[in-house]
C-alpha cells in the first residue's frame, strides 16, 4: 500500500541532536533569532526550523549506555557555535539578511 504524497515542505526531514551547555539560551537563539518553533520543552527540547528538527540536550549518560557520557564542548569557541553571545546573534542576523534570508519576528 503506497503512502499519500506529503506536502512539498515535508518531502524530507533532517534531524540534528545538539549537546549544549545551556538549553534555555540555545532555545532562545534558535527560536528568537532563527524563528524555530518549540515542539517540546525540557530535556531534551525539540525544535522545528523548516524541514530541520533540532534536539537540544544537555548531555550525560543514557539508560541503555550508562558508560557513554556525552557532554557539551568545553572550548568557548565551540560553545559559541551553538550558543552565540548577543553580539554574535546580531552579526549572524545581519549576515543572514545580507544573504537574502527573510527574518520574521
Amino acid at each position: 500500500m503506497s503512502q499519500p504524497n506529503p506536502p512539498a515542505e515535508l518531502k524530507f526531514l533532517v534531524t540534528n541532536t545538539l549537546i549544549v551547555g545551556n538549553i534555555q539560551r540555545s532555545v532562545a537563539f534558535y527560536r528568537d533569532v532563527l524563528g524555530a518553533t518549540v515542539l517540546r520543552e525540557g530535556e531534551p527540547t525539540f525544535l522545528r526550523l523548516g524541514n530541520i528538527w533540532l534536539i537540544l540536550n544537555g548531555g550525560g549518560a543514557t539508560d541503555d549506555k550508562p558508560e557513554v557520557v556525552v557532554a557539551a564542548a568545553r572550548s568557548k569557541r565551540s560553545e559559541r557555535l551553538y550558543e552565540p553571545s548577543r553580539d554574535r546573534h546580531q552579526a549572524l542576523l545581519r549576515r543572514l539578511v545580507l544573504s537574502g534570508c527573510e527574518i520574521h519576528h
